[in-house]
């Protein structure tokens, strides 16, 4: 008669405090960004700068920075958004709601090298959004929060890019898009990204892009940077997930190392 095997019993038990160990971990995720309501600063912030009458109409914040601004829409029919001396982004959203399609531009002032800064105490606009074009910075730094009314929606980065004009002009247009608009969008900004994310976005998502100008290319370069992100899924859990360089790095890090001639920064 065989005998049966037995497990010795510190491996049996390895075992089990491993899996429960696993199981814990699974409930208790560290979210790796806090949100932060912002819905009485949306319904206490007035604007009346330069007199241009601005509605504010959300705030956004962005992960690793101190950009914690308010959303603006211009109530004027030219939408004019001088650099003044206020601290803010705006949106074509003009009714304060929440749409499929948003993008959110600000003013960079101070930080036009072609070796942006992470930070200085001159920045109080969107130039800090200039610290994505860093793998460093990327990779530790993938959630934007944009506050509409009372509701906080979490974005989770999945591609950043420089766009010309010319490039801008093959964005699909409006605020909601429709499922062929939204599968286009993604694949563009995906294919033309300097990193690639481990992140999925389908035409069912919706998605935000953080817009700024630069002069990273030069002074007679028209073009901006794109931060784009999709919303946090139901249930989906905020942890750090993989970004890496793709070919498309490689532009960047030849003007990072190599032009040094272009304007310092003002």
């Amino acid at each position: 008669m065989k005998s049966r095997r037995r497990f010795p019993f510190p491996y049996l038990l390895f075992v089990i405090l491993l899996t429960g160990f696993l199981l814990m971990k699974s409930f208790f995720v560290k979210e790796v960004f806090e949100i932060q309501p912002r819905g009485d600063f949306v319904s206490k912030q007035t604007f009346d700068e330069e007199k241009n009458d601005f509605k504010t109409i959300g705030w956004l914040r962005v992960q690793g920075t101190s950009l914690d601004l308010p959303v603006v829409h211009s109530n004027e029919q030219n939408y004019n958004y001088p650099v003044g001396t206020k601290s803010y982004t705006w949106t074509s959203i003009s009714d304060g709601k929440f749409h499929n399609a948003i993008t959110i531009m600000g003013h960079n002032v101070y930080n036009l090298s072609a070796t942006p800064k992470l930070t200085s105490d001159k920045f109080f606009r969107f130039e800090e959004l200039m610290s994505f074009i860093y793998y460093d910075f990327a990779k530790e730094n993938e959630y934007f929060q944009l506050t509409i009314g009372d509701n906080e929606y979490v974005y989770k980065i999945f591609a950043v890019t420089f766009l010309n004009g010319t490039d801008e002009l093959y964005l699909p247009s409006g605020v909601d898009y429709d499922k062929n608009d939204m599968k286009y969008f993604v694949s563009y900004l995906k294919k033309r990204s300097f990193y690639r994310y481990n992140v999925a976005v389908s035409e069912n998502d919706s998605v935000a892009s953080l817009v700024t100008c630069t002069r990273f290319y030069g002074v007679d370069k028209h073009v901006q940077l794109y931060v784009t992100g999709r919303l946090l899924r139901t249930g989906e859990k905020m942890k750090n997930y993989k970004v890496y360089k793709n070919k498309n790095y490689e532009e960047i890090e030849n003007i990072l190392r190599g032009d040094l001639d272009e304007e310092e920064n003002v």
